[in-house]
């Protein structure tokens, strides 16, 4: 099959959807002809052509527009009808509604191909009220517009699909999960060179509370610090936090506020390929997201064996199940507590996370997932 996969960014940039992205097309790209048509890397870029893992990679010259309150800049890519006509693939694989339009669509209905959009990003609800109505606005005037013309729709979580796509097409939705390439992530001694150095390097001495995502609001970091600001006045630990954001001024300013200074470590972004030891530099993880459509943090974490609390929302308890701690959203006191109950049973969070690790190989291995999305494809271009 020819297959052409539209998403504003692709490797190496690092987000969650571009990772499953080339988990997924890596290994379909073994038995076919795959291409990334996406955006240039830096703003006014020129149009360039790339492959990597057998991927082709065409990155269109894109103007950035950052929007307020949104996580990543919108991309006003050049020529991409053009670049659409010219692949004439079999499937276009769309990955993000709010990236592309009608006119868009409009292109690859006139060569008669099949389009499946994928729904990585669910209908956002109780972030704030400003994203939540804007969220609702856009796909009742736009997004839904894509999801009737689509021929399927997958979302990464039923969660996801069941708050995001109307009932009229339901139909013709179905559920793959992302998944997890449980051979690096997994549980690794504390006197792995690797980890060890980690250890050293961020003065990680004693036990290390985890959190890893983007710093903006619906990702929850600010309660996860308050709630670390009580449970250090009990039990003495260390918070390491991974990532970048529109929030780190505030949570910088908040570290220093409750004088945590010596307490917290905000490492900024990681290099994917060093993110799987540094879960096993810790020993809790907290993920206390307002909204997680899937949670690839979440999955990361169980896979390893670390012992894991993250809010009840969302496609969380899809993945998480049993095997882990339930929090309230909005709480740092209802964090504060797991987080004490997690410390002093810890012997019990091990064993669900032994669990997790179990289920998590069965279930969420990218082998499995890739051929869900290459039997999909057969199915709508037999």
């Amino acid at each position: 099959m020819e297959i052409s996969v539209l998403n504003p960014f692709f490797y190496p940039y690092g987000g969650g959807t571009e990772n499953v992205l080339l988990e997924i097309y890596r290994r379909l790209a073994k038995k076919h002809n795959i291409t990334i048509i996406s955006g240039s890397l830096k703003n006014n870029q020129k149009t360039t052509y790339d492959e990597v893992f057998g991927i082709k990679i065409i990155r269109l010259k894109a103007h950035y527009t950052n929007i307020p309150g949104a996580p990543l800049p919108f991309l006003k890519m050049e020529d991409l009808n053009k670049t659409i006509l010219k692949e004439h693939s079999d499937i276009y694989h769309i990955n993000n509604r709010y990236q592309y339009f009608m006119n868009n669509i409009r292109t690859i209905a006139s060569i008669n191909k099949k389009i499946v959009l994928t729904i990585h990003n669910s209908l956002p609800k109780n972030i704030d009220f400003a994203t939540d109505v804007a969220a609702l606005f856009y796909d009742k005037f736009e997004g839904r517009k894509i999801m009737h013309a689509a021929d399927a729709i997958t979302c990464v979580s039923k969660y996801a699909m069941d708050v995001t796509i109307p009932q009229i097409d339901i139909q013709k939705s179905s559920v793959i999960y992302n998944g997890i390439d449980y051979n690096r992530y997994k549980k690794r001694n504390k006197n792995d060179s690797i980890v060890s150095d980690i250890i050293n390097k961020n003065n990680l001495d004693g036990f290390v509370i985890f959190n890893n995502g983007r710093l903006v609001t619906q990702k929850g970091q600010i309660y996860l610090i308050r709630a670390f600001g009580e449970f250090i006045n009990k039990y003495d630990a260390k918070l390491l936090i991974i990532g970048n954001g529109p929030l780190k001024n505030n949570i910088l300013h908040l570290i220093k506020k409750l004088g945590l200074e010596n307490k917290i470590i905000l490492t900024g972004g990681l290099r994917e390929e060093v993110m799987p030891y540094y879960y096993n530099a810790s020993n809790m993880f907290v993920l206390p997201s307002l909204y997680e459509p899937f949670g690839m943090a979440l999955i990361e974490s169980l896979s390893s064996e670390l012992p894991t609390i993250a809010t009840k929302i969302g496609g969380i308890p899809e993945i998480m199940q049993r095997d882990g701690l339930y929090i309230k959203p909005n709480s740092y006191i209802d964090i504060y507590k797991k987080m004490i109950y997690a410390y002093e049973q810890i012997d019990i969070m091990k064993k669900k996370s032994e669990a997790a690790r179990k289920r998590i190989i069965k279930k969420f291995d990218w082998n499995l997932i890739s051929k869900k999305y290459e039997s999909l494809f057969y199915e709508l271009t037999k």
